[in-house]
Formats: structure tokens, C-alpha cells, sequence
């Protein structure tokens, strides 16, 4: 009884590990990416505190529609605009539209790439894996016929006034078993 439960838990631990193998790798990539980001943002923003010259400046005007729909916000001074991050410097308000001088980060834009890429594989979305697993499936059916071929086998006897064929008729074995099985006695 001693022996039964002290297998058990050996085999539960060992369950454990390997759960714990398989999630910590992507777990963890993750996490230190989202400490280089936080480490990156503190960094830009003590340079952007110093004074930066407008000609090193993104300078961008959306209307208020587009404000809305085309920019993603990170935070009120942080706004993600066609896969590229920008940091807000100034903003101005004019009419229906903004004008909006941005520092171009660069380095934030590619560690949000690289997350989304770790992120993507380690949840199976990545586009080129599900492509390779798509031409794995094709070729692996490719293998199997996918319908009843059938084929005739002949043989001939040949006799001094007449030739006599006889010819049976074969299925492949993927044709199913008959259902009852036949009754042989």
C-alpha cells in the first residue's frame, strides 16, 4: 500500500515537472521582454525630459476620427500608429484635428515585434508553422489512396482447340469488411 502511494505521488510529481518544464521557457522569455520594455520606456522618457530638438520629431496630423480608430494608446502619452511606437512631446489641438510631435521608439516597436512573434509561437498562432503543418497534413494524405481502386487479374489456359480466361476481380484493402461477417458453415 506504502509502495502504491509513494508511486503515485513519484508519478504525479514527475507530471508536475514536466508541466512545469514545458510552460516556464515561453513564461519567462515573455516576462523579461516586458522588463526590457518597462527598462526602455524609463530610459526614453528621462531623454525626452531633456531637451529635444523638433527636427528629430515625427510630426503627424490626424482628425478626430482618425484619433479614434487608426491609433492604438498604450497611455495618454504613448500610442502605437501602423505596427510603430511613438512617444507623445507635444500635441497640439487644432479644429476638428490634432498635430502631434512624437519620438520615433524604435526600440520599443521591435521588442513589441519580437514579443508578438514569442507570443504567437509559443501559442501555436505563428503563420509559418500552421503553413508547414498544412503541407504535412497534404503530403501524409497523399500517401493514403483516397478511394477503391480495383484491378483484374487474369489467367489463361491455353488447350489445343481453345484458349479459356479466367478472370477475378480484386478490391484494394481499403474496401470496408462485409457486416455481418459471413456465415461459413
Amino acid at each position: 500500500m506504502l509502495a502504491k502511494c509513494q508511486k503515485l505521488l513519484r508519478e504525479k510529481f514527475v507530471a508536475i515537472l514536466f508541466l512545469f518544464v514545458l510552460i516556464v521557457p515561453p513564461v519567462a522569455t515573455i516576462g523579461w521582454l516586458r522588463f526590457e520594455k518597462y527598462q526602455l520606456r524609463r530610459q526614453i522618457k528621462r531623454q525626452l525630459m531633456v531637451y529635444i530638438d523638433r527636427n528629430e520629431l515625427v510630426k503627424f496630423k490626424f482628425s478626430d476620427q482618425e484619433v479614434e480608430n487608426e491609433l492604438v494608446w498604450e497611455h495618454a502619452k504613448e500610442f502605437e500608429y501602423q505596427g510603430q511606437m511613438y512617444d507623445v512631446v507635444h500635441r497640439k489641438e487644432l479644429g476638428d484635428s490634432t498635430v502631434f510631435w512624437c519620438w520615433w521608439d524604435h526600440e520599443e516597436t521591435k521588442l513589441n515585434q519580437q514579443l508578438l512573434s514569442i507570443t504567437n509561437r509559443a501559442f501555436g498562432n505563428d503563420p509559418h508553422k500552421k503553413e508547414t503543418q498544412t503541407h504535412l497534413i497534404t503530403f501524409l494524405k497523399s500517401l493514403y489512396a483516397q478511394e477503391k481502386m480495383q484491378w483484374e487479374a487474369c489467367i489463361t489456359l491455353s488447350t489445343v482447340d481453345s484458349c479459356t480466361a479466367f478472370c477475378q476481380t480484386f478490391y484494394s484493402f481499403l474496401s470496408s469488411p462485409p457486416t455481418p461477417p459471413p456465415n461459413l458453415s
